[in-house]
């Protein structure tokens, strides 16, 4: 479903030919983050663990105040 210009919903103008045009995938790096894998219970049951955690700070342009 495409949007004209008021916004209403109306037919896609592309194809999906010419949308896999304008696709690109890049390689990126999941930086600043620590993941490890291992297995673990709840209750009765072994899982998988997947777990990631943060070791570097989020600079994203606002401060935080205390």
């Amino acid at each position: 479903m495409g949007v004209d210009t008021e916004g209403a919903g109306c037919d896609v103008r592309i194809s999906v030919e010419e949308l896999a045009k304008r696709v690109t995938f890049t390689q990126r790096k999941f930086r600043g983050f620590e993941s490890s894998q291992g297995r673990g219970r709840i209750g009765d049951h072994e899982i998988e663990i997947f777990k990631v955690e943060l070791k570097a700070p989020i600079i994203d342009g606002t401060e935080e105040k205390p």
